[in-house]
């Protein structure tokens, strides 16, 4: 694929995810409500400051929640050329995500919304030879609530190369989603780093068809 139709359907793709994040996001915060469960603000609670019960009472329903919904709407319109999985986090990951930001260098210092915004995740793997620098100019003055993240890194012998768009919505007391995206000539290292270094307990689920 050249490179201009693939950020074009990257571009589609990221407005398709913002639309669902919305949709259902709507539906969980009529939810709470009809539960008398008030939601705050995610970037005003650090990571440091959550008990087990927060988690149990937000981050899990939540989790749950997810599972209700229709979660497969990728089109073939917005999947042509693009290989794509999702997966929604498992219980044992989240608690693994915020243990290792209670020990690392932040000490806990980090934004809720910072820490979980990927409860919720999609892969896109494309076969066109895209820079991170090319992705963000090209995605980021397109779409309003979105950031685009380098999250390329060495770990000793293994290399993760990926740009994390994060589909974040306006209301900050909702959790952010994340769209991964991975180029083809990346996908096998990719898979190595992740299985080694992220401990992704998460089964990511191809779309149908596709």
């Amino acid at each position: 694929m050249e490179k201009q139709e693939c950020l074009t359907r990257l571009s589609d793709l990221v407005g398709h995810i913002s639309a669902m994040h919305y949709e259902i996001n709507e539906e969980w915060k009529r939810q709470c409500d009809a539960n008398g469960y008030e939601l705050r603000n995610l970037n005003k609670i650090q990571v440091r400051d959550l008990s087990s019960d927060w988690t149990e009472n937000s981050a899990e329903p939540y989790r749950k929640f997810l599972y209700s919904q229709d979660l497969d709407r990728f089109s073939p319109h917005i999947c042509a050329g693009l290989k794509i999985r999702y997966r929604i986090k498992m219980y044992n990951s989240i608690y693994s995500k915020i243990s290792k930001y209670i020990s690392g260098r932040e000490s806990g210092k980090v934004a809720v919304r910072k820490c979980l915004n990927d409860i919720f995740g999609i892969r896109a793997i494309v076969d066109a030879d895209l820079t991170f620098e090319e992705i963000r100019e090209f995605i980021e003055p397109r779409h309003e609530h979105i950031r685009c993240h380098n999250s390329s890194k060495a770990r000793e012998n293994q290399i993760y190369v990926a740009t994390h768009i994060y589909i974040e919505g306006e209301d900050r007391r909702l959790f952010p989603w994340e769209l991964q995206i991975w180029l083809q000539k990346d996908e096998a290292s990719n898979y190595v780093s992740h299985e080694a270094y992220k401990q992704d307990y998460t089964r990511w689920e191809p779309v149908l068809g596709r």
